[in-house]
């Protein structure tokens, strides 16, 4: 295992995490993203060698995974991850079956140590409050809870806006 920190995924949450690892000194730093714009871009704000493709990525040996990619992408960065022998961290981890979930519990159990989701949401204001109102109301059949932004506002320099849903 290597000293070096992957960051998949390089729009604003990614150039945040290659902030913060080059902040920290955490080692050598290298960005992935299919998209040649961002990798241009990364590569000369930031100084770090970018990449095309997460396999090549993967080869390296990396100590850890920054996952920042849209959140049905999640559980294929964490599983490649995990099978590179990396640990990582993800936000607001998102999957989109029980499969899913019970295939990451299943490897990190193997070779506990190397996932580190963040459950910001669950700290937050809104969802306390949530929380507590439904603590108190009596009988719960079933809660959704969706928080999300249209990315057009969140990213407006963005031109291609159909690449984060694909």
């Amino acid at each position: 295992m290597s000293d070096t920190f992957i960051v998949v995924g390089l729009g604003s949450m990614g150039k945040r995490r290659v902030r913060d690892l080059k902040a920290l000194n955490a080692g050598r730093i290298i960005g992935v993203d299919a998209r040649e714009d961002r990798r241009g871009e990364v590569a000369e704000k930031f100084g770090i060698e970018t990449l095309a493709q997460f396999d090549s990525a993967m080869k390296l040996q990396p100590r850890a995974v920054m996952i920042s990619v849209p959140p049905h992408l999640h559980h294929r960065f964490c599983i490649g991850a995990l099978d590179a022998g990396a640990a990582y961290f993800v936000e607001c981890l998102t999957v989109l079956t029980l499969a899913e979930i019970d295939d990451l519990i299943r490897r990190e159990r193997a070779r506990p140590g190397r996932a580190f989701p963040s459950v910001t949401p669950l700290v937050t204001p809104s969802f306390q409050y949530t929380a507590e109102k439904v603590s108190r109301g009596g009988k719960v059949y079933a809660v959704h809870a969706s928080c999300a932004t249209w990315l057009p506002n969140q990213h407006p320099w963005e031109k291609q806006v159909g690449d984060h849903y694909e």
